[in-house]
């Protein structure tokens, strides 16, 4: 999933619903590498787009809310990455304010979001 969030060009709403549903149900997988497989392919799907990025918020969100300690992991795991995104012209995707390319564009005076 992560992989196709990369690559891919757009989503159909039926592809995004099935990632959404994969992803949180594989938050509540007790292993750990499905659990950090989970969080990359979140943290990806949520780079894809604006819609994917705000469903991806909205998901992240609703894992860190949860009463399970490996749901919420995965959650503020991702939504700590999901929340420093932005959009620059140059890139199809989006991308980290912290990076260099971003730099160019964020305004140094401005505050991070909290």
């Amino acid at each position: 999933m992560a992989n196709l969030s990369m690559r891919a060009k757009t989503f159909d709403a039926d592809t995004a619903s099935t990632f959404c549903a994969i992803m949180e149900d594989a938050a509540n997988d007790p292993r750990d590498h499905v659990r950090q497989a989970t969080c990359w392919a979140l943290r990806e799907f949520g780079k894809s787009n604006s819609e994917s990025h705000e469903r991806a918020c909205l998901i992240a969100l609703d894992l860190i809310e949860s009463e399970d300690p490996a749901r919420a992991w995965v959650g503020r795991c991702a939504y700590r990455e999901l929340e420093i995104l932005i959009k620059i012209p140059e890139r199809r995707r989006l991308i980290s304010r912290h990076s260099k390319t971003a730099r160019k564009y964020v305004d140094p005076t401005e505050s991070e979001p909290e």
